[in-house]
C-alpha cells in the first residue's frame, strides 16, 4: 500500500503514528550534539520514536573534509547513507530531532538539495511525541557505525530500486553569489541568529569569527517561528515573513551561524508559501571569519 503524501513537508504525530508500520516509511532521528541559540533538552534516558534511525548531522550528514563547518555532504557520502539504510526511490521519509524543531529542517534540506523528493520533517519532534504519550522504544533500527560504511558508493554498486543523490544546486549558494546578491534590490537575505548576535551586542560562540552580520541582511531569529518547539500556525507565520519579506523577490537566502538554523525559518516561509529559497551554507562561521568581507554591527 503507498502512503498518501502530506501536502506540505511538514507532518504531525498523528500522521505519523498512523503510518509507523508502513514498509515505505523511513523514520530518522537527526542527532546533534551540539546546540547553539537555545537550552537544549537533556533526556534521562534515550527514547525513540519505533523503528527510528540514528543519524548524527555533525558526523554523517556534514563534509568533515571541508574547512567550511558544517558543510553538505559529498554525493558519496549521501550515497552511502542511503545505500547502508537501503532507501528506495520511493521510500517516504520523516526526520525529527530530540529538540522539537532544530536539526531536522537541516537534514530535510540535505535530502532535497540531493534530490530527494518524498521527505518531510515531523513537528514538534520527540518532546511532542513524548508529550502526546505515544509509542517509544529503547533502542535505534541499528547501532551500525557509519564510519564503517564505504568512504564512496558509487551509483552501479546500488540496488535496482535504491536512490543516487542528483544535486539541486539551486537550493545552496555561496558567499560569491551573497556579494553578487548585494547589490541586487530584489534579493532578500534573512540572518536567523538571535537579535544579539546580530546586532554584535554578544561575542560569537565561535573563536576567530567577527561580530556583526552581511550588509542589507534582515533578522528574523529561528526562535520567533516556534512555539513550544513546534512551528507556529500559519497566520502567525504570514504575519511574520510578510512584515519583512516581499514574496516576488527573485531569491530569498537564509543564513545562521553554520548552515543549521537557517533551515528551520527556511521551511516555515516554504509552508505558508514562498518559494525562490535557498541556503548560504557557510553562513556566518564563514562570512565572520573572511576579513576581505564587508559586515554591519
Amino acid at each position: 500500500m503507498t502512503i498518501p503524501l502530506p501536502s506540505v513537508p511538514v507532518v504531525d504525530s498523528t500522521w505519523l503514528v498512523k503510518h509507523l508500520g508502513d514498509e515505505q516509511l523511513i523514520v530518522i532521528d537527526a542527532v546533534m550534539d551540539n546546540i547553539v541559540g537555545i537550552e537544549p533538552r537533556i533526556y534521562s534516558s534515550l527514547s525513540v520514536i519505533p523503528n527510528a534511525i540514528a543519524v548524527n548531522v555533525e558526523q554523517q550528514l556534514c563534509d568533515r573534509h571541508s574547512p567550511q563547518l558544517h558543510a553538505m555532504p559529498t554525493t558519496e557520502q549521501f550515497n552511502a547513507l542511503i545505500q547502508h539504510y537501503q532507501i528506495s526511490r520511493d521510500a517516504v521519509v520523516v526526520i525529527y530531532d530530540q529538540q522539537g524543531i532544530y536539526s531536522a529542517p537541516r537534514v530535510w534540506l540535505t535530502f532535497k538539495y540531493m534530490g530527494f523528493d518524498n521527505v518531510f520533517v515531523l513537528d514538534g519532534g520527540l518532546p511532542t511525541w513524548l508529550d502526546n504519550e505515544l509509542p517509544v522504544v529503547d533502542k535505534y533500527r541499528t547501532s551500525d557505525a557509519f564510519s564503517a560504511l564505504p568512504v564512496s558508493a558509487q551509483s552501479s554498486t546500488f540496488g535496482r530500486n535504491i536512490f543516487c543523490a542528483s544535486k539541486r544546486s539551486e537550493l545552496l549558494i555561496d558567499k560569491q553569489r551573497i556579494l553578487t546578491g548585494l547589490q541586487q534590490s530584489d534579493v532578500s537575505l534573512i540572518d536567523v541568529r538571535s537579535h544579539q548576535r546580530f546586532y554584535a551586542q554578544i561575542p560569537e560562540p565561535r573563536a576567530g569569527v567577527r561580530r556583526g552580520h552581511i550588509p542589507g541582511s534582515i533578522n528574523i531569529p529561528f526562535t520567533d517561528v516556534l512555539e513550544h518547539g513546534r512551528f507556529k500556525d500559519r497566520d502567525s507565520l504570514l504575519e511574520l515573513f510578510d512584515a519583512h519579506i516581499d514574496q516576488q523577490s527573485s531569491a530569498i537566502i537564509y543564513s545562521c551561524g553554520s548552515g543549521i538554523t537557517a533551515c528551520i525559518v527556511m521551511l516555515a516561509s516554504i509552508l505558508v508559501g514562498y518559494h525562490n529559497v535557498c541556503l548560504y551554507d557557510g553562513s556566518w562561521a564563514e562570512w565572520g571569519s573572511d576579513h576581505a568581507l564587508p559586515i554591519n554591527s
